[in-house]
């Protein structure tokens, strides 16, 4: 039988994440916070609280070859608004995660540039092998995360760059509420991302076959799962080749 879902009281009903203009603190369980870190390398966020224990992790997925659309898509621009990376990054971060891996492959010094040259809040770790599938890059996200023992992660692939803080925001709360194993957004029966999974399941995932991927782990917790049902477009809205990029943002884009 299942062990039974478990909660987690201590973020149940704690202050929500604060959005006033250019300030952005993560305002999280009092008993997680630690001092206060001033970050003010990124306009958007010049203020967080460091925990001493990390609650959420976010991980981007971004190391894919990218054949279909031509070029690296997280480094792809949102039209008045960054980059795919930057974009989906922020949104995480201002969603509650308390910080943001993305994994990337062969394009690793060019991330690395965009990451400088935007003063992004996001740490980059390769994956010598994107070959390998999705799950590959997972693994090695987790294994860079393993030392900050985080409570859950938050996945989300660059691919689904359009995703509002709001959703992010909805996904972990009805984790902080319920202690699924996994949490997903929905809409009318339609799952998006980003995919939450709790800590008691990433060693699934590490044990996880690359050739099935992280389905297996999300297929293996149904019964216990949660999906929240959420009105967010860009949950859904995957943006693979360039005519799905003319589609959403009605225009085109310049050779790199």
């Amino acid at each position: 039988m299942p062990s039974a879902p478990r909660a987690h009281p201590e973020l149940v009903g704690s202050p929500r994440a604060v959005w006033c203009g250019v300030l952005h603190l993560h305002l999280l369980a009092a008993p997680l916070a630690g001092n206060l870190e001033v970050d003010s390398r990124h306009p958007r966020i010049l203020a967080r609280l460091r925990y001493n224990a990390h609650v959420v992790a976010a991980v981007i997925l971004t190391a894919g070859a990218s054949s279909r659309m031509g070029r690296d898509k997280g480094l792809l621009p949102v039209p008045g608004d960054g980059t795919f990376l930057s974009r989906l990054a922020l949104s995480l971060l201002e969603g509650g995660c308390a910080e943001v891996v993305a994994v990337v492959g062969a394009a690793e010094q060019a991330f690395r540039s965009a990451v400088e040259r935007e003063r992004l809040p996001v740490r980059l770790v390769r994956n010598p092998d994107p070959s390998r599938g999705q799950l590959s890059s997972l693994h090695e996200a987790l294994a860079d995360l393993a030392p900050r023992t985080p409570r859950a992660i938050v996945m989300a692939p660059v691919d689904l760059p359009l995703v509002a803080p709001a959703t992010v925001r909805a996904v972990i709360a009805a984790w902080a509420r319920s202690g699924a194993p996994v949490v997903r957004p929905s809409r009318s029966g339609r799952h998006g991302h980003p995919v939450l999974f709790d800590a008691r399941v990433l060693v699934e995932l590490r044990a996880a076959d690359l050739s099935v991927g992280a389905r297996a782990v999300v297929r293996a917790h149904a019964s216990e799962s949660l999906d929240v049902e959420v009105d967010d477009p860009g949950a859904f809205e995957d943006i693979d080749t360039p005519d799905d990029y003319r589609r959403v943002f009605g225009i085109g884009f310049s050779a790199p």
